[in-house]
């Protein structure tokens, strides 16, 4: 006699996959017929089981009423239709409320700006460079100097 089936032939039996020689081992060997018989059962309580699920969920959703979604609607088209105008209407009164103070606040934020700008230009030196400017010489104190040792002479 054959040694027992190994995992494999027991899983190719229980699929359905026969052979001659198998069939006479599990025949002949009822350890190796009691373990197919086992997973024969196993499958079958699952596969009822699994029927028996489907065919409650099936029925409980035959039962239930279909779930409409309502979205806002016509009503809820209006609403935002409304609150657009609302909104639109309020940057229209709020920018021609503050429209003339922000111009007015900006030509004097430009005036302000500009007296700076002239004042800085109309430096000869810039302000860090100040000091040393003083110890060069410039041409008038030059002139001046000339003129003094030119007259003491």
């Amino acid at each position: 006699m054959k040694k027992h089936l190994n995992e494999q032939e027991v899983l190719e039996r229980v699929a359905g996959q026969r052979d001659a020689a198998s069939d006479e081992h599990v025949r002949a060997c009822p350890e190796c017929r009691n373990e197919i018989t086992r997973l024969n059962d196993a499958l079958g309580g699952f596969r009822t089981t699994a029927r028996e699920w489907a065919e409650t969920v099936r029925r409980e959703v035959a039962v239930r009423p279909p779930v409409r979604h309502r979205g806002f609607g016509w009503q809820g088209l209006r609403l935002a239709g409304v609150l657009a105008v609302l909104l639109v209407c309020l940057g229209v009164l709020l920018i021609r409320h503050e429209g003339p103070r922000a111009v007015e606040m900006s030509s004097t934020a430009d005036d302000a700006v500009l007296e700076r700008v002239d004042a800085a230009m109309s430096r000869s030196v810039p302000s860090a460079m100040e000091p040393l400017s003083q110890l060069v010489p410039t041409q008038r104190k030059e002139l001046a100097l000339k003129e003094k040792v030119e007259g003491a002479n």
